[in-house]
């Protein structure tokens, strides 16, 4: 990581992680274990959820742009109206698909 982004930028993500900015460098040389809030805190610069920075290809998703709209709008729902509007979509899409998902309890 060092190599590849250099100490200026570890620097900068520590600082903009509100780590400190040796914490990437100390991690960088396994002088430093992780916890789940410090990879938190990693992920919120990236944009990226704290799971996507353990994968290899930083959680790049194979869904379309229309998967990830549809799903936008159904995060912006009132949570009251998610479970009627998920029966609703799972309905739809089941009549093109055997063995729809069920729904959630």
């Amino acid at each position: 990581m060092l190599r590849q982004w250099g100490k200026e930028n570890l620097n900068r993500l520590g600082n903009e992680a509100g780590t400190g900015s040796g914490t990437p460098g100390r991690l960088k040389l396994k002088q430093q274990s992780i916890g789940i809030d410090v990879l938190a805190k990693f992920a919120e610069p990236f944009g990226v959820h704290p799971w996507q920075l353990l994968h290899a290809d930083l959680g790049e998703s194979r869904l379309s742009d229309d998967a990830y709209a549809i799903g936008a709008r159904f995060d912006a729902l009132p949570d009251g109206k998610k479970v009627a509007a998920y029966a609703l979509i799972d309905h739809v899409l089941g009549l093109g698909l055997e063995g729809s998902t069920p729904l959630p309890s």
